[in-house]
């Protein structure tokens, strides 16, 4: 993949790619069995597109990360510095129990706030990469533009930018919104993206037979973790729309 757009939905083939992984590549990313779930796909995909654009060593921090299996798979396998920004208020139904997750990472640096409030803490500039795995979905539209911001400040020139975030492609309304809004990351004046064959409408992803959605199964158990206005008297697809942007090098 070089330089070019990357706004895409999984398809069912990166969902076979990894039931095919042989088990020595998966590190701490899939020890749990493959069910179909969402995060079967997109931790993979955050795992390697880091590996894929960021040099070993660099410094990655993943927003929301909850139990972070993806920064552990990086700083194992790529020799990343890796830090993790999540406050661990159960935002989004995720952990509570951050002393037991820093305990149990203690090479993770945790900084305990949430990207868009513009924490010094998370300084100008200072990482390869910023990534978010089923995050986006559980905010609310208002604090889209500031949180991607924020994302845009800590990145270096050069960096990367990758969500890997939870949308349905038949509706409502607001899924629709949430999609279009999240299409406006990528025009962001100081953002090039990634992966030029990598751009599908959502018109497309609805006409597709092979993007990867729940099975209605799975979708049953998502229902707990989905955000809480999400409407689930309709059954609906839910799939994975990957965002990758790099920041322009200044001139």
């Amino acid at each position: 993949m070089g330089d070019g757009i990357m706004f895409y939905f999984s398809d069912n083939y990166e969902y076979f790619d990894c039931l095919d992984a042989p088990e020595s590549t998966r590190f701490q990313l899939l020890l749990e069995p493959l069910l179909g779930r969402l995060k079967d796909v997109q931790r993979p995909l955050a795992y390697q597109v880091v590996r894929q654009f960021c040099p070993e060593g660099a410094k990655v921090l993943e927003i929301g990360a909850g139990v972070p299996l993806v920064m552990e798979a990086l700083r194992v396998s790529h020799g990343c510095q890796c830090t993790v920004a999540d406050k661990y208020l159960g935002k989004g139904r995720g952990p509570v129990d951050a002393a037991k997750i820093n305990q149990s990472f203690p090479d993770i640096e945790f900084i305990d706030t949430y990207v868009g409030e513009f924490d010094p803490r998370l300084r100008e500039d200072s990482f390869d990469a910023v990534i978010s795995v089923s995050v986006v979905e559980h905010m609310a539209h208002s604090e889209l533009a500031a949180f991607h911001e924020d994302c845009v400040r800590v990145v270096k020139p050069g960096g990367i930018i990758f969500h890997a975030v939870d949308v349905s492609i038949d509706g409502p309304a607001d899924q629709d919104e949430l999609i279009a809004l999240l299409r406006n990351f990528i025009e962001h004046p100081r953002l090039t993206a990634l992966a030029p064959d990598r751009m599908q409408t959502l018109e497309q992803a609805r006409m597709d037979p092979a993007v990867f959605t729940l099975s209605p199964t799975m979708w049953r158990r998502w229902r707990q973790l989905a955000p809480p206005e999400f409407d689930f008297s309709v059954y609906r697809r839910i799939a994975s729309l990957n965002i990758g942007m790099r920041k322009m090098q200044v001139p």
